[in-house]
């Protein structure tokens, strides 16, 4: 007597799926690529349906897989807008039951346009008693979530990510060492005391430098003691 458990009659799985590249500039496509294995009984035509942060995007359909065979995929994708996107690859074949092995998802990131956050203020030697802090400003067309964002000196600053915080087109935003000067800032500007640390901006001149959460240089800027900076 056997208890193995045989193949559902159409059953598809999703063996693999990857972006290349997963990291973009703007206006910039990516490829999906995977692999689908046809772990049923019987030949079938899967559809693949792409869906874009939830939302339909596009579908392909492969052809006729052969039980027990394999078959890949390539779709290029993008542009677009900047930030995280979850791609997801959902296959829908008649008569498949098993849907347990039928979706993956991979993550794609789009970076900013550069300068589309910009150092408006900022105070590296203040008076006693007050931190040093920056003021940025969202010049670009659309609001902007700061999550993962980091403002650095002239070190890397590895651990100065920002925690998340809407900035509207025309928007600012305050980030600082403590939270001294939260009562001075208007209600609707948000502030963020960085939980990894504020970078020490040098009294004798520093670079105060604005990544995204893809390691893309949006905006710097280079100052030397010669710069009269008064809080």
């Amino acid at each position: 007597m056997s208890n193995s458990v045989l193949p559902d009659s159409i059953d598809f799985a999703r063996t693999h799926l990857a972006l290349t590249p997963s990291i973009v500039g703007p206006q910039e496509t990516t490829t999906l690529n995977g692999h689908i294995a046809n772990v049923g009984l019987h030949a079938a035509e899967p559809q693949i349906q792409v869906l874009v942060d939830g939302s339909f995007y596009t579908q392909e359909y492969p052809g006729i897989i052969q039980e027990l065979d394999t078959a890949g995929f390539e779709l290029e994708i993008g542009p677009f807008i900047s930030g995280f996107h979850t791609i997801l690859a959902v296959l829908n074949t008649e008569g498949d039951t098993n849907d347990i092995n039928d979706q993956a998802s991979v993550m794609l990131g789009v970076q900013y346009e550069e300068q589309s956050i910009v150092l408006n203020e900022f105070i590296p030697r203040p008076a006693a008693g007050f931190p040093e802090f920056v003021e940025l400003v969202n010049i670009g067309d659309a609001a902007i979530d700061l999550l993962g964002w980091r403002v650095t000196d002239s070190h890397t600053g590895e651990n100065y990510s920002l925690n998340s915080a809407a900035i509207d087109s025309g928007g600012y935003v305050v980030v600082a060492a403590d939270s001294t000067l939260l009562d001075s800032v208007p209600d609707l500007v948000p502030y963020l005391v960085p939980a990894g640390g504020f970078p020490s901006l040098n009294n004798s001149g520093d670079q105060i430098r604005i990544f995204d959460p893809f390691e893309t240089l949006i905006d710097s800027l280079e100052y030397t003691t010669a710069w009269e900076i008064i809080q």
